[in-house]
């Protein structure tokens, strides 16, 4: 979808804003003890554990056990596997976007939640065909891809994630059932050749669960960009008030100091002491540069071609476009800039402003979180 934007930016050189990684390691040290005291902890039954439980534990041991290579597996089960399924956790089939599965509810206030039905862009490079499980185990099968909170949430001990101050108004979860599947029976095989029992439990809160820390992470790291990039102009310490960041994880001045880091690498763009292809390859994510993420949402969020899921690929793009657009704005004036702008306004028009939406997402919160996007989106670019 963006890579009209991502081919127009030429490559540059990695800069390394030094002030805004001292933020990035202090919180990731402190977040690494959050995520050893999960590690711990039992897994807890919630609806969200429920609906991968139910996902793993219907496959069809005894026909996959029988045949004698992967690929055979893959082609003849797993590949068509989740579509028996789709009810369950695909908007599109249930018409359902009820939220408490990944976010505890409070009362009857909770955030939707939609589970984006994905697959990899190209699944026979990616898995480790007849390899064992230590080369399956780091591959991501769920994840917590965007909210719009700028709170970082740090009680996850239930196994949901608990917002204090500033509750997102939906969260957008992608789950490749296909790669879960398939990576659940790799953990089961090595189960069986080390004599250990499997628990479904506890293979969903070490292999999937524990990776939602570095979600949650980068999503606070994308909607903190998106605040600097906005008014580059404005106070660290203002931006950092409107930021909510356990203290255990971070102090109010190593926030200002890690925003004054990214206002630092503006003002070389600005000043053109750096050079576009040079911003767009910073690695302000864990993940890496803006360039890396609109390759990986590509890759590896490869929603079904049916029209049916237009309004789904609206939510999946909507977020990184308007980052895109607020960094673009940034670069000094000329035919670049213009140039992406342009690219980046055809995609809207396009993709985005006469999406039409079915039933299931006017929900008045899906609804005010997907005009809200839209409407700042087509705001930058008029």
């Amino acid at each position: 979808m963006l890579s009209k934007i991502r081919n127009a930016i030429p490559p540059g050189n990695r800069k390394y804003p030094l002030k805004y990684y001292r933020m990035v390691n202090c919180i990731m040290d402190h977040m690494s003890l959050a995520r050893n005291r999960y590690v711990l902890a039992h897994a807890i039954q919630t609806p969200g554990m429920e609906l991968l439980r139910f996902l793993i534990l219907n496959i069809p041991l005894e026909d996959l056990d029988h045949m004698e290579s992967d690929v055979d597996r893959y082609t003849e089960i797993f590949k068509f596997y989740k579509n028996s399924f789709l009810v369950a956790f695909d908007p599109v089939a249930s018409g359902s976007i009820e939220g408490g599965k990944w976010v505890k509810k409070e009362g009857t206030d909770t955030p939707v939640e939609v589970i984006l039905n994905c697959d990899l862009d190209q699944p026979l490079a990616v898995y480790p065909f007849d390899k064992p499980w230590m080369e399956w185990q780091d591959i991501r099968s769920v994840r917590i891809l965007y909210h719009d909170s700028v709170e970082l949430p740090e009680d996850f001990a239930s196994s949901q994630f608990v917002f204090t101050k500033k509750k997102p108004e939906a969260i957008i979860v992608a789950i490749d059932a296909t790669t879960l599947v398939f990576k659940y029976y790799k953990y089961l095989q090595d189960c069986r050749a080390s004599n250990m029992e499997p628990d479904a439990n506890f293979f969903l809160k070490q292999y999937e669960y524990l990776y939602f820390f570095d979600d949650l992470y980068e999503i606070f790291t994308t909607n903190l960009l998106m605040e600097v990039f906005k008014d580059p102009n404005k106070p660290a310490k203002d931006i950092a008030e409107t930021m909510v960041v356990p203290r255990r994880f971070a102090g109010q001045a190593t926030v200002e100091m890690g925003i004054q880091g990214i206002k630092d690498q503006i003002n070389l763009l600005k000043t053109n002491a750096m050079k576009p292809g040079d911003f767009m390859e910073i690695r302000w994510w864990l993940g890496g540069s803006i360039k890396e993420k609109m390759t990986y949402l590509d890759n590896f969020v490869t929603l079904p071609p049916q029209y049916q899921y237009r309004w789904i690929e609206t939510l999946k793009w909507l977020p990184y476009l308007k980052l895109i657009i607020e960094a673009v704005r940034l670069f000094p004036e000329g035919a670049q800039q213009k140039t992406i702008m342009n690219k980046a306004n055809e995609i809207f028009v396009q993709k985005f402003k006469y999406i039409s939406l079915p039933s299931v997402a006017h929900s008045a919160k899906l609804r005010t979180f997907i005009d809200k996007i839209a409407d700042e989106v087509e705001g930058l670019l008029t």
